[in-house]
């Protein structure tokens, strides 16, 4: 959905006031890891990158259960 076309509808009908606007891509095919180990790395990966102060932010296209 193109929001920039749909924003000067959106504002007029529901008055909405937009903050912030990014363009993001979302991923269409998302994975699973079976063993527990895997797991454990993966998740331990990923609180090391939202940890570190140099990352900005962490994406992926795991499905957990969280």
């Amino acid at each position: 959905m193109n929001l920039l076309k749909h924003k000067p509808h959106l504002k007029e009908k529901e008055n909405c006031t937009f903050i912030e606007a990014k363009v993001a891509y979302l991923a269409q095919i998302l994975t699973q890891l079976q063993n527990e180990e895997d797991i454990k790395k993966m998740n331990k990966l990923i609180d090391m990158l939202e940890d570190n102060n140099d990352v900005q932010e962490v994406h992926y296209n795991l499905e957990t259960n969280e």
